[in-house]
C-alpha cells in the first residue's frame, strides 16, 4: 500500500552529533537517496548500512553511538522521531527518501528484508550525469501521481471521452472551442469541480509539486482550473501543434501548465520547447512536467501505443 504521505518531501531537522557537529537534513544530504531509522539497535544499522553499501545514505536514530557506515543521532526528546515517524513504530522501521528528500516508501525492518530494499532502492537511481549547453526552464519532477490514482484516471477516460477542442477568438471576439485537426488532434475527459477524482489530484498537486514550485521559484499560491486526462494515440496520429497556454484574455491569469504521464508503454510523444532546443522532455509514468504558461510548447506524436497523460492549468489566485 502506498503511504498517505508518498511523494511529500520530508520535513526538515536539524541535530547534532556526539562531537556537537551540527546535522541538517536538507543541506547535508545532498545526493541521496536516504535510508532514515528508528527502533534498530547497532547490529541491525550496521548490517544494513553494510549490505547496502554506497547506493544510500543511512541516518539512524539511537543511543548506541557511532556505527559503520552510518550517521547515529540522539533523539531524546522524542520530537524529530515523532515528525518522521507518526506512526510511533515499537520495532525498526525506516523511511526511504528519494535524492530530493521525498518519501518513496515506508518499510518495516522486522518484515523486509535486505533483497526488497534493493529492489526499491533501484527505482531511485540517478541518471549518468551529463553536460547541459542548452535547455528550457522546466520542471521535471517523479513521483506525483501514485499507480492507483493513475489507474482510476485512466478508466476513467475509458468509460467518458471526447474529441479534443482548440480555443479561440472568433470573428466577433467571443472565445469559442473548436475542432481543429490540423493543429490539435487527441482525446479528452474533463474533470471539473466537483467531479470523481477532483480532489484526490487536487491534493495531490499541493502535497507533492506544489512545495517543489516554492522551493525552486517563489510560487506559494495558485488557483487549480479543471483538470484534464488526454490521450495520444499512435494509430490516429495525435498531436499538438506548437501553442502557448495564456494566450486568450480567458486564459491569461494562468502561471503554471503541468503534465503528468499516467502510463509509460508506448514510444515517441514528449514535449518538445522549440524557443530553447528540439529536446524532447518525458516524466516516467507518475512523474511530471511543470512550465511556465508563457512558454511555446508541442506534443509530439507518438510512434507506438497511447500516451496517457493528466494536464492541469494553475492560475493566479482569484
Amino acid at each position: 500500500m502506498v503511504p498517505a504521505d508518498w511523494g511529500r518531501r520530508l520535513p526538515n531537522f536539524v541535530t547534532f552529533d556526539e562531537a556537537g557537529g551540527r546535522f541538517e537534513y536538507h543541506r547535508d544530504i545532498v545526493r541521496g537517496p536516504t535510508l532514515l531509522i528508528v527502533g534498530g539497535g547497532r547490529g541491525v544499522v550496521e548490517r544494513i548500512a553494510s549490505a547496502l553499501g554506497d547506493t544510500v545514505s543511512v541516518v539512524a536514530f539511537g543511543e548506541f553511538g557511532e556505527c559503520n557506515g552510518a550517521r547515529v543521532f540522539s533523539d531524546s526528546s522524542g520530537e524529530i522521531c515523532a515528525t518522521l515517524f507518526p506512526n510511533n513504530p515499537t520495532g525498526p522501521e525506516a523511511i526511504l527518501a528519494d535524492a530530493n528528500q521525498r518519501l518513496a516508501a515506508r518499510v518495516d525492518l522486522s518484515e523486509v528484508g535486505l533483497v526488497e530494499l534493493r529492489t526499491v532502492l533501484g527505482g531511485l537511481g540517478r541518471p549518468a550525469a551529463r553536460e547541459h549547453r542548452a535547455t528550457a526552464p522546466v520542471m521535471l519532477l517523479p513521483n506525483l501521481l501514485d499507480p492507483d490514482l493513475r489507474n482510476r484516471l485512466m478508466q476513467a477516460f475509458a468509460e467518458e471521452n471526447r474529441e479534443g477542442t482548440v480555443a479561440i477568438l472568433d470573428a466577433e471576439g467571443a472565445a469559442a472551442l473548436i475542432e481543429m485537426p490540423d493543429r490539435k488532434r487527441r482525446r479528452d475527459l474533463t474533470l471539473n469541480r466537483g467531479r470523481p477524482l477532483y480532489a484526490d489530484v487536487r491534493t495531490a498537486i499541493a502535497d507533492r509539486l506544489m512545495p517543489e514550485l516554492w522551493k525552486a521559484w517563489w510560487i506559494d499560491r495558485l488557483r487549480p482550473e479543471a483538470f484534464y486526462v488526454a490521450s495520444y494515440e499512435a494509430g490516429r496520429g495525435d498531436f499538438f501543434a506548437a501553442h502557448r497556454d495564456n494566450s486568450l484574455p480567458a486564459t491569461a491569469d494562468r502561471r503554471i501548465a503541468v503534465s503528468i504521464e499516467l502510463n509509460d508503454d508506448y514510444e515517441g510523444g514528449g514535449l518538445v520547447f522549440p524557443e530553447y532546443s528540439d529536446d524532447r522532455w518525458r516524466a516516467p509514468a507518475g512523474g511530471g512536467l511543470a512550465f511556465s504558461c508563457s512558454l511555446l510548447h508541442e506534443a509530439v506524436p507518438v510512434t507506438a501505443g497511447c500516451r496517457y497523460v493528466l494536464l492541469a492549468f494553475l492560475a493566479a489566485p482569484a
